[in-house]
C-alpha cells in the first residue's frame, strides 16, 4: 500500500496484512444483497473510507491483535453460544 502525504514528494510504503477466521456460517434464508447494498466489485477498499458502525460489530467477537490466530479459534470454539 502507498500513501501520500500532503506536501511530500515521494508516498510512503507501507506492508498491511489481516487473518480472518470464520467459525460459523448461517446459509438458512440466505437472501441475495439488494444492488445498492453491495460493494462494486471493482473497489479498491484502502481507497475507501467507510465509517465504524458500533451497532454493526456489538454481537461479534474480535480478536486481539497480539493473540495468536490459532488460539484465539480455540478459545471462541469452547464458548457456548
Amino acid at each position: 500500500m502507498k500513501v501520500r502525504r500532503r506536501k511530500k514528494v515521494f508516498p510512503v510504503n507501507f506492508d498491511t496484512s489481516f487473518e480472518l477466521a470464520v467459525s460459523e456460517v448461517d446459509t438458512v434464508d440466505v437472501k441475495r444483497f439488494k444492488r445498492k447494498e453491495a460493494e462494486n466489485p471493482y473497489t479498491v477498499f484502502f481507497n475507501e473510507v467507510h465509517e465504524y458502525d458500533e451497532r454493526f460489530w456489538e454481537h461479534y467477537n474480535f480478536i486481539k491483535p497480539d493473540t495468536p490466530l490459532q488460539e484465539a479459534i480455540k478459545k471462541y470454539s469452547e464458548l457456548k453460544y
